[in-house]
């Protein structure tokens, strides 16, 4: 019985190496990272004033492009007989990805909130929120938005050590460059934009492990983007223009809703203001001659700082 599965076990290494000799999948080049600084480390100080929140991530990769590879060999992780079971060049390539990477857009959101939240940034939207997550991403002064430019990734499938069959776990190294955009919602002014590079390294194989891979690939970015001077300062208040406003000179009333005699509606636009906060505006006027506009409660929310227009 000894015998038989000694040889029961060669013959699976055998079985492994001729499958692994028919892989010719080569490696893709991902470049080296240091290990991303956190705000403190990297020398800054961040009093968060302003609130930030994440709008959508989108791809800009040309369909049919390699994202990921099972490569023969060249990767150091864990994993049992790895891509054994792939034969010529197995890559994956984009938009023929999705059962690896999954709905990708859906959970990056989450992932943003808490590595900024962690760095302590003011982030609106957060997900555990029910009910009040869309009110103060409206309120939000910036608006922060993302392109994926580059995604690669070598990935191991791990196969069972006994029958050399594929288990569906995986183990690698996931690479991506996101170009970063913050938008002031006051001005309407892209007031930050720069590619951050994120990597992640999955050792043991485990279920999703490429979905994974990707979020900490991702998350990795995003405490770059946190670590930088622009991004600070703007959390600490770096003032926006200022707009000069004056109050109107005169007085009148409208009674009963109707206007009285010799009424201007010059002057009143003198008074009406717009008040832009966020994603969002609503209406306002000016309350006497001190330069104070009232307004409704909802329309400004959270928010600090708004925009009058006259």
């Amino acid at each position: 019985m000894k015998l038989d599965a000694v040889r029961r076990c060669f013959a699976v290494f055998g079985l492994a190496a001729i499958v692994s000799a028919c892989n010719s999948t080569a490696p893709l080049d991902i470049p080296e990272l240091a290990e991303a600084p956190t705000v403190s480390e990297a020398g800054l100080e961040l009093t968060p004033g302003a609130t930030f929140a994440l709008t959508k991530i989108i791809a800009d990769i040309k369909r049919g492009e390699v994202i990921g590879a099972f490569p023969s060999r060249g990767l150091d992780v864990e994993g049992s007989f790895c891509n054994y079971s792939s034969r010529g060049n197995d890559v994956v390539t984009w938009g023929g990805g999705s059962r690896y990477l999954g709905n990708w857009s859906t959970e990056l959101g989450s992932v943003f909130y808490e590595i900024m939240s962690g760095q302590g940034y003011r982030i609106a939207g957060d997900p555990s929120d029910l009910f009040g997550q869309e009110k103060t991403v409206r309120s939000s002064e910036y608006i922060v938005g993302g392109r994926l430019k580059t995604i690669k990734g070598n990935f191991c499938h791990e196969h069972d050590w006994w029958t050399g069959l594929p288990i569906y776990e995986y183990s690698g190294d996931f690479y991506i460059e996101v170009e970063w955009s913050v938008l002031n919602t006051l001005t309407q002014d892209v007031v930050y934009k720069e590619v951050h590079p994120g990597r992640f390294k999955q050792k043991n194989p485990i279920d999703d492990g490429i979905v994974l891979m990707f979020h900490g690939a991702f998350a990795d970015s995003v405490a770059r983007l946190a670590a930088t001077n622009e991004m600070t300062n703007l959390a600490n208040g770096r003032p926006v223009t200022e707009i000069a406003v004056r109050s109107p000179q005169g007085n009148f009333s409208v009674i009963n809703g109707k206007p009285p005699v010799g009424f201007d509606i010059g002057r009143l636009r003198d008074v009406v203001v717009t008040v832009r906060i966020g994603q969002g505006h609503g209406s306002g006027f000016f309350v006497g001659e001190g330069g104070l506009v009232m307004t409704n409660a909802h329309v400004i929310g959270e928010a600090e700082t708004v925009q009058i227009r006259l």
